[in-house]
């Protein structure tokens, strides 16, 4: 049976202006549901296993390169998987931006 699978704990992340971000440890599959449950507003998020890289993620803007960032439409969800590999053993960074305030549910997965 195909779909999406939850093989974690689902989180939720507090979206603002500013970035912020959950983390999860490492795990096998490295891919993310993030459910952006505003009615209006684009989000912005990225899977990383950096510290440094969730800290600085930030809402792209004309002339900035912003590593692994993906748009999330008002009321939708995507699934992003992050670069580390089969044996991942870092902290996994799970981070999102916007221009309002509201909450991003983010899910570990596997399809």
């Amino acid at each position: 049976m195909s779909g999406i699978v939850p093989v974690g704990s689902s989180q939720y992340l507090a979206v603002s202006t500013s970035p912020n971000s959950v983390t999860y440890g490492p795990n096998v599959s490295n891919t993310f549901r993030f459910v952006n449950e505003s009615a209006t507003a684009t989000i912005y998020v990225a899977v990383y296993n950096s510290q440094t890289q969730a800290n600085a993620f930030v809402k792209p803007t004309a002339g900035t390169s912003v590593p692994g960032c993906v748009a999330i439409a008002p009321g939708w969800q995507e699934t992003v998987s992050g670069n580390f590999g089969a044996q991942n053993t870092n902290t996994i960074y799970c981070c999102a931006v916007s221009t309002g305030s509201f909450n991003v549910l983010v899910t570990p997965v596997r399809d």
